[in-house]
């Protein structure tokens, strides 16, 4: 994953997003930011936590 950083404001975004100071402000726009971030993040998650093995009931 590359992250950017805004020159211009310093705000950090993932790659093929911009910075939020170079797009308009629009609710819908912010929570599929939002969606999109939380959905990388849990599969970069995924992949990189190790395996946990199965827990018996006591």
């Amino acid at each position: 994953m590359t992250v950017l950083i805004c020159e211009r404001c310093g705000d950090v975004a993932a790659a093929p997003e911009l910075c939020r100071c170079c797009t308009p402000y629009d609710r819908v726009e912010v929570r599929r930011r939002l969606t999109d971030a939380i959905s990388r993040a849990r599969a970069t998650d995924a992949m990189t936590s190790p395996v946990r093995k199965p827990q018996r009931a006591a």
